[in-house]
């Protein structure tokens, strides 16, 4: 019982004996060492109420939201120092206790969720953040236009990689546009990918505006699609004498048995590309042209070509299946590659 009270409830008295208080000094010493302060420690315990949440300047309120919606580390350095409810780990990222996030999701709004994005939009560009990263930030912010320039401005990298999250937002925002240049990328992820029904829809709605880019798209998707036949006749159509209709267009010839004259227009059309200093899909064309040297019963050409098309390669898909498909050829025929080991 305690002495002096006059109720019956049992208590527990916790002492902190010397050895304790020598066990607590030497670890308090170690911590402040890793950048830990156990004084701050005691204030962050009944951080989140009500009053400290009023207290929250608008500011203050965007930056802790940044925070909430960010998916990557964000250092201290990378946002204003100082604000309230927000702390560092020792390498220095910024955390959140779980019972604020909790408490900051029950007072949000959509237009403040909107506004915590865009400020996590900003960072991520000012700190150069992955791509992806930037995209969804400004996506999810209302920034469409922004996020358009950024795919555009990356086109190239985001079709060879065709990561699936980068393929979802490139095709939210080709939902909400007429830009046959978003379209264009969009369609081209999601071949990539192997969505060819939803690359099909796009593909349309590009051909109405410019046939002969919506042409050849539509006859790439229909020669996936083993349609070899309608893919040949949409390819002649859509044939304007540049390097990516003709592309295509050797492709096609190619899939239907005439390599002659695939390997032609294949030849032209790697001549134009690389005149016009922009080597995208590079390896696609040489790859065909290197099928094209073995329909021609001239196996030192297609290894000669496919061992550069795989070392051109930038998109991890295309190189697994053009290494994988010389596996086959060289079991198959007995023909190796130059230089590459597969």
């Amino acid at each position: 019982m305690v002495k002096n009270s006059d109720t019956a409830k049992r208590r527990n008295i916790y002492l902190l004996t010397n050895k304790g208080i020598g066990q607590y000094n030497r670890r308090s010493e170690e911590l402040k060492k890793k950048g830990i302060d156990l004084a701050e420690c005691a204030d962050y315990l009944n951080e989140m109420n009500m009053e400290n949440m009023c207290k929250l300047s608008h500011e203050e309120f965007i930056n802790l939201g940044c925070l909430m919606v960010t998916r990557i580390p964000i250092l201290k350095n990378e946002l204003p120092p100082n604000i309230p409810l927000v702390h560092h780990k020792i390498d220095g990222v910024l955390y959140i206790k779980q019972e604020v996030r909790n408490r900051l999701m029950m007072k949000a709004t959509e237009s403040d969720i909107r506004e915590w994005h865009s400020r996590a939009a900003d960072v991520c560009i000012d700190y150069d953040k992955p791509l992806e990263e930037k995209v969804y930030h400004l996506t999810r912010s209302g920034r469409i236009r922004e996020a358009s320039r950024l795919v555009k401005s990356e086109r190239y990298r985001i079709i060879d990689t065709a990561e699936e999250e980068l393929t979802e937002l490139v095709c939210e925002i080709a939902k909400t546009t007429e830009d046959a240049d978003m379209l264009m990328i969009a369609t081209r992820v999601l071949i990539e990918n192997g969505n060819l029904d939803t690359a099909m829809d796009l593909a349309t709605k590009i051909y109405f505006e410019d046939n002969k880019l919506g042409g050849s798209l539509i006859s790439e998707i229909l020669l996936k699609k083993d349609r070899k036949i309608e893919a040949l006749e949409m390819a002649i159509d859509s044939y304007d004498g540049g390097h990516m209709t003709g592309l295509v267009l050797g492709m096609c010839l190619l899939e239907n048995g005439h390599p002659e004259v695939a390997k032609k227009c294949l030849k032209h059309a790697r001549e134009s590309m690389v005149d016009s200093k922009c080597l995208f899909l590079m390896d696609t064309l040489l790859r065909y042209e290197a099928m094209a040297e073995l329909d021609l019963d001239n196996p030192r050409g297609y290894s000669r070509l496919m061992t550069t098309a795989i070392s051109l390669s930038r998109s991890p898909r295309r190189k697994a299946d053009m290494v994988a498909l010389s596996e086959h050829i060289g079991s198959e025929h007995g023909v190796l590659l130059e230089g590459v080991e597969v």
